[in-house]
């Protein structure tokens, strides 16, 4: 019966509002078009269509074009009353109270598209940078406050005779001055009538005599004290004058220090350059004697053939080999070069491209290393040493290559592009494991061995819609279940706490979950097959992804004998596999044939593993799924 009920539509929320108005803000010049033949009305109804779409999207509840532009109309016209109401109170003369709300930011962003003004400011507001100055509450511009108070002139007739009088050295020669004050004149005395200057000396004070200078004073001492004796300056200029005279005798002593430390450096630099000389000339000395062999010696080395397969190979047969392109491998190679490069003196080194390429090789192959050793002239410990160097390496760019979208505007590109592929709302990726064969450990072996009764590494991958690799996890032994992998994983601790913002789709061996979708066991009606099968599509891309990344890299397909390396090592291969999985695919680098049955032999797990589960998990994925099946 909940089938035939007509549901009351939801209100918009927030998340749609914000989708709705950046959509129309975008195509305001189509939406809103004022010149007639511009554009059609079929043009602006497929556009309506089409922001419909997005947001369904984005937040799983379906809306009609028509219920989105009745939206967008009845949004405006409200806006637009309020706005209205906004400027009637704020003009309004009388008392009463203001009941008028302002705009909101979305208000304010509808006003902008359709073409109104901002908001009014409020009356008497205050532009710190608007230039006019702040106004008293008069209306009247307020000028600063004076810092200092300006210092009356007063010329030299109006100063009193009884007290010393701060003048220039200069004396002015105007007839403004009174011959009866008081007022010493200054050392020199100007020929012009110029206004005096602003340097002070002290007046009317008694003369020194020379009983106050000291034996020990200086030639300049005794010529400054017979200047101001003569001037008859005070005794305080005088021992003024003494202290300079100290200070200059310290600065001098100090200066002379400095020039013999200066001196005495100088010297050990020049001893230092000649021990240097002297090294220099001894070792090549030295390599002139080496120099000289006798002619019965021979220099036993082994001379290894060079061969660049870079150059040599033409495209198809490096994507081949390696199942990267040349530029591809550059790439990697001048990135990771300086982690490879040996620290050693020795001649004929391995260089970080012969490293790199045997590493690729046996990720491409996982064959023996000494069959792989073989095609670059290596012996298989050098392979063994390359494959684990270069392993470590790209090991570090791994969350380069393998990122999950974590941003909004990620988030919402990846579940529109979900959405247009299989039709299913606010999913960002599927989910799904599968078990990578490697020797059997030594400590704790039995933990290792899966449901297939050998020795593996149970390992999560999560790709988008396109079987690129947004997850990877390749941390726990075989024996591990996949839900339980998915729930300590950092992907399943993000979708916990997603809030129903994204969700992803997992096989029946992982839990119903309300960011976990997974397909009903029991079809009961036609909706519960449509979703099953829509789900089926879904869930294909990332078994075929699992399939094409064992098919593109051999060694961690059980064909190939699986890795032969311990756990940790094992986990760190097939991290950087998926890495370059994901560089070779956005490449567009095509495979040479599509994985058959039989490539990706990991079966759902039949394993009930929820019985600790709370019965409200399961309702609320159960709700959460049955809102995400569409109805006609």
């Amino acid at each position: 019966m909940e089938d035939k009920a007509r549901k009351r539509r939801e209100a918009f929320k927030a998340s749609e509002m914000h989708i709705l108005l950046e959509e129309v803000e975008a195509s305001k010049g189509l939406l809103f078009d004022r010149f007639r033949g511009a554009h059609t009305n079929k043009q602006k109804a497929k556009k309506w269509g089409e922001i419909a779409e997005r947001i369904t999207a984005v937040t799983g509840i379906h809306r009609s074009d028509l219920e989105v532009r009745k939206k967008w109309q009845d949004f405006v016209s409200l806006t637009k009353k309020k706005k209205s109401d906004l400027r009637h109170q704020t003009t309004r003369t009388g008392a009463g109270v203001n009941t008028a709300q302002p705009l909101n930011d979305d208000e304010e962003k509808a006003m902008a598209i359709i073409g109104f003004s901002a908001s009014q400011g409020i009356p008497g507001g205050i532009d710190v940078h608007a230039g006019a100055g702040i106004r008293n509450p008069s209306g009247e511009p307020r000028q600063e406050a004076e810092l200092e108070e300006p210092i009356p002139h007063q010329s030299t007739s109006d100063a009193p005779t009884s007290s010393p009088i701060m003048t220039s050295l200069t004396a002015p020669s105007t007839s403004a001055a009174p011959t009866s004050s008081p007022i010493k004149t200054s050392l020199t005395a100007p020929s012009t009538s110029a206004a005096p200057t602003s340097l002070p000396v002290v007046t009317s004070l008694p003369v020194v005599s020379a009983a106050h200078t000291t034996p020990s004073t200086a030639s300049t001492v005794t010529a400054s004290i017979a200047a101001l004796n003569s001037c008859q300056c005070s005794q305080d200029l005088v021992e003024l004058e003494r202290e300079k005279v100290g200070l200059l005798k310290d600065v001098c002593g100090l200066l002379r220090e400095a020039a013999d430390r200066d001196k005495a450096f100088q010297d050990e630099i020049i001893i230092l350059k000649r021990a240097k000389l002297n090294i220099a000339a001894r070792r090549l000395a030295l390599e002139e004697e080496s120099i000289r062999l006798p002619q019965h010696q021979a220099i036993n080395a082994t001379i290894r053939q060079t061969f660049d397969p870079l150059e040599v190979y033409n495209d198809a047969a490096v994507v081949q080999h390696y199942r990267l392109p040349r530029e591809a491998i550059r790439h990697l190679l001048a990135t990771i070069s300086q982690d490879l490069r040996r620290a050693t003196g020795r001649s004929f080194a391995l260089t970080p491209q012969v490293q790199l390429l045997a590493a690729l090789r046996f990720y491409a192959t996982g064959s023996f290393l000494q069959v792989v050793g073989d095609g670059l002239g290596l012996s298989k410990s050098s392979v063994c040493r390359s494959v684990q160097a270069v392993t470590y390496s790209l090991l570090s760019l791994v969350p380069q290559h393998v990122r999950f979208p974590t941003t909004r505007d990620e988030m919402s590109a990846t579940q529109e592009q979900f959405f247009r592929s299989f039709r299913i709302p606010q999913v960002v990726g599927a989910v799904d494991g599968t078990l990578v064969p490697i020797l059997t450990p030594r400590v704790d072996a039995h933990v290792f061995i899966c449901r297939k009764g050998y020795a593996a590494v149970n390992c999560q991958v999560v790709c988008d819609h396109q079987g690129i690799i947004l997850d990877v996890v390749a941390r726990w032994p075989g024996s591990t279940h996949d839900s339980f992998v998915f729930r300590e994983s950092s992907v399943g601790r993000l979708a916990a706490t997603s809030r129903g913002e994204w969700r992803l789709l997992g096989d029946s061996g992982y839990p119903l979950r309300p960011y976990l979708l997974t397909p009903v066991a029991n079809p009961q009606d036609v909706h519960d097959e449509e979703f099953n099968e829509a789900h089926r599509v879904a869930q294909c891309v990332v078994e075929r992804t699992i399939g094409r990344l064992k098919l593109r890299f051999r060694c961690i397909h059980k064909s190939g004998g699986g890795l032969q390396f311990s756990p940790e090592k094992s986990c760190a291969v097939i991290c950087v596999t998926a890495m370059l999985h994901n560089i070779a695919a956005k490449a567009g680098v095509a495979l040479a044939g599509e994985p058959e049955d039989g490539d990706e032999d990991d079966d759902d797990d039949e394993e009930q593993g929820f019985q600790e589960d709370l019965p409200q998990n399961y309702v609320a994925g159960f709700d959460s799924r049955r809102r995400y099946m569409f109805y006609e």
